[in-house]
């Protein structure tokens, strides 16, 4: 099942390494941007995230795409710091939401745009680490429930559910803020 680009590939030298940092580094970075606060965060995760991958691709045993195995490894990087310090961000909507220009907007619209990704983000907040996880993949990185299942370690019913959950959570918190 592994990634059929890279089968055969020897991927302890460093040319092929850096083929895997090039074809991935993007798609972690977004997934790990999208748990985190601030970019300096997430890029210090992914640059882990391929540091450990790079020490440790003799246990890469090829039963799942590389890149769902680079994601596994940075999820957990993320989960691992996120212990140990508050790391997810009190604004990491607004930051991941940054690439929508404010100044070709009106500024009334641009205040209410403003208005509903804080609303958003604070939503987010409030959810469990899996279902945050499971809601970036998804929205973010649009990946099949079954990849998100196989990334996270359970089954594709369960990142299903998790999803769900995430999704009413953050109805219900965005249709409190409007009746305020």
């Amino acid at each position: 099942m592994g990634d059929d680009k890279f089968s055969g590939v020897d991927f302890n030298t460093e040319r092929h390494f850096n083929r895997i940092v090039l074809k991935y580094g993007e798609r972690i970075y977004r997934t790990v941007r999208g748990m985190v606060g601030t970019h300096e965060d997430a890029d210090d995760i992914v640059q882990e995230t391929f540091l450990k991958a790079y020490k440790n691709i003799d246990s890469y045993r090829g039963e799942a795409d590389i890149g769902t195995w680079l994601t596994r490894i940075a999820l957990n990087l993320t989960y691992s710091r996120s212990r140990r310090k508050k790391l997810f961000s009190d604004n990491p909507v607004e930051d991941y939401m940054e690439k929508i220009s404010s100044d070709t907007v009106l500024p009334e619209v641009a205040a209410e745009e403003k208005e509903r990704r804080m609303i958003v983000e604070n939503a987010l907040k409030t959810l469990p680490e899996k279902q945050r996880a499971v809601f970036v993949l998804r929205l973010y990185e649009e990946m099949k429930f079954s990849e998100i299942g196989a990334l996270m370690g359970t089954t594709e019913s369960a990142s299903r559910a998790n999803f769900h959950q995430a999704m009413t959570k953050l109805k219900k918190f965005v249709s409190d803020k409007k009746l305020k």
